[in-house]
């Protein structure tokens, strides 16, 4: 069957890393058996491309974006980050089976971030933007329940379907819970030897206080103040307006790495190897996927009891949950001290997210998914 996938930061040849886990999804797509192509909205016609045999469309306004569509003519479309104008602009006088992901961003109230207020204007744009997605949202989950409409939603945890609904009053929907997928063949897993408990691995986007940056810049530096003798090695990568102020007080410390840049795939691989521990608390995150890939290699997550991420990782087993500061100073602190627990820690979140997110089974999900909303006349069952 003819996939089409529309995502609009599909990765391309240069920047292989953004929205990885949709490239996931359409490469098992293929191997089991599809024809899939991909469309990229609002970039030039010229820069249309082909990457690991799937080939990617670019089109620079509506009438290509139609155009496009109309091209291919797809058996089913597929949706990433929907944006509120899709529903009446394209899709509405279209028939073909719709199926969109919800990630977050784009059916979340404004009020779930105020943490960013501090960015000014920049999160008042985003709240009048908000302001008009949410009622647009509403009305494509409503659109699910029409019998004369073949459209499904797939949220990719259970706090976000909860919230997606809630924050836009829609309450009930077509959908299913399927969280991202992780390629796990890459992001292998190897016995971690003990001293890496050590080895405490940060890499984050320092452009929103999302990601709890601040937090994890802090305890770091409480802990290492605290064991000034301890040969702990702490790597920090990653880029945004709030990099240099939250790095501040590390820059001192010989222990510390600190580059300010994004990552190829093939780097972030490579860090795992060298690392044991991955910090990542958050304050909103509706699944965690660099989170999902550091425990698929074999790191144990030190979270944040926070939105979904308690779904994937087990607190005590896979990780810790913390909840401020001060326990991830305390959860920093046991896992260095107990090489026994390191393992064993190490050992389930390997195991534990490949059961939850390699991408084979989660494919299978969603086309299993796709075949109910396409009905008997259209069956994209896989081979």
């Amino acid at each position: 069957m003819r996939l089409l996938i529309l995502d609009k930061d599909y990765p391309d040849n240069t920047h292989g890393y953004s929205d990885g886990f949709v490239e996931s999804r359409a490469l098992e797509y293929r191997r089991l058996g599809h024809e899939v192509s991909v469309l990229r909205f609002f970039l030039p016609k010229e820069d249309s491309y082909a990457r690991l045999g799937i080939p990617v469309a670019c089109a620079p306004d509506l009438a290509s974006v139609r155009g496009a569509m109309d091209s291919i003519a797809p058996d089913v479309i597929m949706v990433h980050f929907f944006q509120g104008w899709m529903l009446k602009k394209l899709f509405s006088d279209r028939e073909t089976p719709l199926v969109v992901w919800v990630h977050g961003v784009e059916a979340l109230g404004f009020w779930r971030r105020l943490f960013n207020l501090s960015q000014g204007r920049e999160f008042l744009t985003y709240a009048k933007y908000n302001l008009l997605q949410l009622p647009r949202m509403r009305r494509l989950l409503r659109a699910t329940l029409s019998p004369r409409r073949r459209i499904g939603v797939i949220f990719v945890s259970k706090w976000m379907k909860r919230v997606a609904l809630t924050d836009t009053l829609a309450f009930r929907s077509r959908h299913k819970v399927i969280p991202n997928p992780i390629s796990v063949d890459y992001f292998a897993y190897h016995e971690k030897p003990v001293a890496l408990r050590h080895s405490i691995l940060l890499i984050r986007s320092f452009s929103s206080r999302k990601y709890a940056t601040d937090l994890a810049c802090a305890a770091l530096t409480r802990m290492l103040q605290a064991n000034p003798q301890d040969h702990y090695k702490v790597t920090i990568i990653g880029s945004g307006h709030f990099f240099e102020e939250d790095v501040a007080e590390l820059r001192a410390d010989p222990r510390v790495e600190i580059v300010n840049r994004f990552l190829t795939h093939e780097e972030i691989r490579d860090l795992h190897a060298q690392h044991g521990v991955f910090l990542c608390p958050t304050r909103q995150d509706a699944q965690g996927v660099s989170m999902c890939e550091a425990m698929a290699s074999g790191l144990v997550p030190i979270a944040s009891r926070s939105t979904a991420i308690p779904e994937f990782v087990r607190d005590g087993q896979d990780g810790f949950l913390t909840r401020d500061i001060d326990g991830l100073v305390h959860a920093l602190t046991r896992i260095a001290r107990e090489p026994a627990t390191f393992a064993a820690m190490s050992a389930s979140a390997a195991s534990h997210i490949r059961e939850l997110t390699n991408v084979e089974s989660i494919a299978r999900r969603e086309l299993e998914f796709v075949d109910e909303i396409a009905g008997t006349d259209m069956q994209v069952k896989s081979k």
